[in-house]
């Protein structure tokens, strides 16, 4: 049965004034518009729903049975009508992200303090994976949005976007540094100690690729999956590492790691936000993107 709920919204205003005059003020409508509205109402339920008399309306015994229904109904309606309001108002709502960890901190913390103080009641989630795991997540919608290093195959599932590009380079302590006379060659990256992040990470496979593109044959002494503890290990002398130069700005700045120049040209990487290919339905995620644009 199709359902009017123009009709009821109608019938409920009729039965609170119990005139059609004040009903069809309050409604906007014209009086014969309203008398036709429940006339069609009462042939569509095959009941009388109010007597007339000239003293104005009287409601029935099933009108007021349907009227505490409709009642109910229209709260419950305005209700979940008020909800999609606060939703789509920014009032009330959860942004999934995926990121890394180094990431949130030299990227998208400021761009989420802004939003925050923007939309306060956002609550914000964020899961922190090796990229892979969170490319997954996106996909099953664990994730609404995923911040990462980003590559031409990222494309065939997602909708991506770069933001900008990171830089790969060798970095050391002091001592290291020093030894090395600032520089380091193929021979050095094949007899000294080198650090570098786990095997499902991006800068791994950078790595293992540039080793492959110059014939240089390496092995690392550690594998750590943070980006933060591996600059840890290598400014206590562990050994040389292949890092994101845009991670460690401030311990170079500080000189608590130390750039070593290289013989070979060294990879780059996009980095940008991915989305589902399906058109984005959630509010809040839409507007931080508007933000980051």
């Amino acid at each position: 049965m199709n359902v009017n709920l123009e009709l009821y919204r109608i019938f409920y205003v009729v039965a609170k004034h119990k005139n059609i005059t004040k009903a069809s003020k309050e409604l906007c409508i014209s009086q014969p518009a309203v008398s036709k509205h429940i006339k069609n109402l009462e042939e569509s339920l095959g009941i009388t729903l109010f007597i007339r008399t000239p003293k104005g309306l009287i409601i029935t015994e099933s009108g007021e049975a349907i009227l505490k229904k409709v009642k109910e109904a229209l709260m419950l309606l305005d209700h979940a009508l008020g909800n999609a309001e606060d939703y789509r108002e920014l009032r009330k709502g959860t942004i999934s992200i995926g990121i890394s960890t180094s990431l949130t901190k030299i990227y998208l913390i400021h761009y989420l303090t802004i939003f925050h103080k923007k939309y306060p009641n956002i609550a914000i989630d964020i899961a922190t994976d090796d990229g892979e795991t969170l490319k997954e997540k996106l996909k099953d919608g664990s994730i609404d949005l995923l911040f990462s290093k980003i590559n031409s195959k990222d494309s065939l599932s997602f909708s991506v976007n770069k933001l900008g590009t990171f830089h790969y380079i060798f970095v050391c302590n002091k001592e290291f540094y020093h030894k090395l006379k600032g520089k380091i060659t193929k021979k050095d990256l094949e007899k000294n100690p080198l650090i570098l992040q786990s095997i499902k990470s991006n800068s791994r496979k950078n790595f293992e690729k540039f080793c492959l593109q110059y014939d240089i044959n390496s092995e690392s002494i550690m594998d750590i999956d943070s980006s933060n503890l591996l600059i840890s290990f290598i400014k206590y002398g562990y050994g040389i590492g292949f890092i994101t130069k845009e991670y460690a700005l401030k311990e170079l700045k500080e000189k608590e790691l130390y750039e070593l120049s290289c013989e070979f040209e060294l990879p780059v990487q996009d980095f940008g936000y991915l989305v589902l290919k399906e058109s984005m339905s959630n509010v809040a995620v839409k507007k931080l993107i508007e933000l980051i644009s």
